[in-house]
């Protein structure tokens, strides 16, 4: 009978080394998670937030900012910064002289850019020049931008309405005053016709010692109803002094001017 062969099997076996790793992983997890908020947050801050490199272009966007303009971040990425804006000359050589460390300054200016579909649009800008680690060389220039369009068209109206109103204000023939609440008068010309005074003179003058003694009181009576919001307005009959002598009839229509804050 043959004999059969002895087989000896070998064994395998893994060795495992393991460590607590719970608080590394805890910690890459917020550190991940801040990164995701400071991205969200520079992403959808309420104003723009661009970067360029040191020649001009534009190399960091944030979503703001390409609302603002109406273009896709791939369609900003690489243009000069001059491409979008309303005097493109004129924001190139300022750029670059920033770029070369010229013309810095912290303040704020204004600027003008035109979005994707051709509107312009105003901005508020705010620079800070980027530099290398060892401060030796400027890389760039990080700006944050505040679409001011609206404020802008406000102050051009207002400042409109303000030239209407001192238009009519000084032609008026009837005599017009505006009396500061320490008693000082802003007056126009027909004010100055039926007083005799000069605008500079009346400037410096109360109103009482222009008023006769006997309507001072009265008047001061009529203007406290007005002040304490007992009266919109008051109308009544007065004497002035004109500045030669003689005493002046007048028909006072007297109401409150607020400030924007009421």
């Amino acid at each position: 009978m043959k004999a059969m062969p002895i087989v000896y099997q070998q064994k395998q076996a893994v060795q495992l080394i393991m460590r607590d790793i719970t608080e590394r992983k805890k910690i890459e997890d917020e550190l991940q998670s801040s990164r995701d908020e400071f991205k969200d947050l520079s992403e959808n801050a309420p104003v723009g937030y661009h970067e360029i490199d040191a020649n001009g272009r534009i190399v960091k966007i944030n979503h703001t900012e390409t609302e603002m303009l109406g273009y896709m971040k791939e369609e900003l990425i690489g243009k000069y910064i001059w491409d979008i804006t309303g005097d493109k000359v004129y924001s190139m050589h300022v750029t670059l002289e920033k770029l070369k460390g010229k013309q810095i300054s912290s303040t704020p200016y204004e600027r003008d850019f035109i979005k994707k579909d051709g509107t312009k649009i105003t901005v508020l800008i705010q620079d800070k020049i980027l530099s290398s680690v060892d401060g030796t060389k400027i890389t760039g220039n990080r700006s944050s931008v505040q679409d001011i369009t609206e404020r802008k068209e406000s102050e051009v109206n207002l400042q409109l309405s303000e030239e209407k109103f001192r238009n009519i204000f000084e032609n008026s023939v009837m005599g017009k005053s505006m009396t500061n609440m320490d008693g000082t008068m802003n007056v126009n010309k027909a004010f100055c016709q039926i007083t005799g005074y000069s605008k500079e003179e009346l400037s410096r003058i109360h109103w009482s010692k222009l008023t006769y003694k006997d309507d001072i009181e009265p008047s001061q009576h009529q203007l406290e109803k007005i002040l304490t919001g007992e009266k919109a307005f008051a109308h009544w009959e007065k004497r002035y002094i004109h500045k030669k002598g003689p005493i002046v009839w007048v028909d006072i229509c007297t109401f409150m001017l607020r400030d924007k804050d009421g």
